[in-house]
């Protein structure tokens, strides 16, 4: 155990400054993202999050930083305080991709299996999947995509209320 943190924490001090400044946030957005789910709902809560994108202009190399949020949301998201669901990831990745001047596209599916019913949340950037499984879109039915860079915002599209399972707990919409 105490080799496992040592590693992570040797992991960590070879991250660059701004890739930590990246890790740290995520590692800090998750539990709070969790939080305001809980107590407000999945629409207030993307409602409230999306005031925090400022524009701005998009990155030189927005793969480069596409594929380094992404992997660092994973990262804060299975090794840090919090262990977040797809939903929490995928708000959280096109969230930090939106402040960043990337457009993605945050999207639930649904299927129904011998278990019974199931959600999930993943995120594209230019068509493919960058968080939430590559075979997402072959597993799951969308019910909802939500372009946050684009014109306006398909939240308020959403019908279902109540909860669904996803992936690892359940989600409010």
């Amino acid at each position: 155990m105490l080799n496992q943190a040592a590693s992570r924490w040797e992991k960590c001090r070879e991250l660059q400054w701004h890739e930590r400044r990246i890790l740290v946030g995520a590692v800090l957005l998750l539990p709070t993202v969790e939080v305001a789910i809980r107590v407000f709902g999945y629409r207030r809560t993307h409602k409230w999050i999306w005031r925090f994108v400022r524009a701005g202009g998009s990155p030189r190399d927005p793969a480069v930083v596409v594929s380094r949020v992404a992997r660092l949301v994973g990262v804060a998201a299975h090794h840090g305080i919090y262990r977040a669901n797809c939903l929490r990831q995928a708000l959280v990745t096109s969230w930090m991709l939106a402040r960043r001047g990337v457009e993605t596209k945050l999207v639930i599916g649904v299927r129904k299996d011998r278990d019974g019913f199931a959600a999930h949340a993943w995120v594209e950037y230019q068509g493919e999947i960058i968080i939430g499984g590559k075979d997402s879109t072959a597993l799951y039915q969308q019910i909802f995509s939500h372009d946050p860079c684009g014109s306006g915002s398909e939240v308020d599209s959403i019908s279902a209320s109540g909860s669904l399972g996803c992936c690892a707990g359940d989600v409010d919409l």
